[in-house]
């Protein structure tokens, strides 16, 4: 996976991985958690990309890093989207495009590794009944490592 990215974090620490794993219950990916060990988050260089279905074009403006020591990061995302139960269980927010629309994996199930683009902007997620649901969400490509590899420069 060769990718310029600006403005990086520190790599992951494994053991700091592998308890996040353990105290959600959740397994990452093996090629999101190659990543976050060698390079973990930052602003990507090339950055667009495209859903399968081509509905939608964006861009890649930050993959979350997974370190604490970054306010918005992997974790505090995580807790925060899961705890308000604003999205399912089964996906992780890695990214964001310019309008904080997100880039997230599956976690678990068929599709489990696979990178989704979620229009957060179509969710009313501010409404006292709001049920999560993965209407809103595109599917970009079967692995982070393909999603990778699929940026383009514009």
């Amino acid at each position: 996976m060769n990718i310029e990215i600006k403005n990086n974090s520190k790599p992951a620490n494994l053991q700091e991985i592998q308890s996040f794993e353990e105290e959600w219950n959740i397994e990452l990916p093996d090629d999101y958690k190659e990543f976050l060990l060698k390079t973990n988050g930052g602003n990507p260089t090339i950055r667009r990309f495209q859903t399968l279905d081509k509905k939608i074009t964006s861009s890649l403006t930050s993959i979350l890093p997974f370190t604490k020591e970054v306010h918005k990061n992997v974790q505090n995302v995580f807790l925060a989207f899961h705890n308000n139960h604003i999205i399912l269980d089964n996906f992780l927010i890695i990214g964001e495009d310019p309008i904080d629309n997100k880039i997230c994996l599956s976690l678990s199930g068929e599709d489990a590794g696979a990178v989704y683009y979620w229009s957060l902007d179509m969710e009313d997620i501010y409404e006292e009944e709001y049920e999560p649901s993965n209407t809103h969400f595109s599917l970009i490509s079967y692995s982070f490592e393909d999603f990778i590899k699929s940026l383009k420069d514009k």
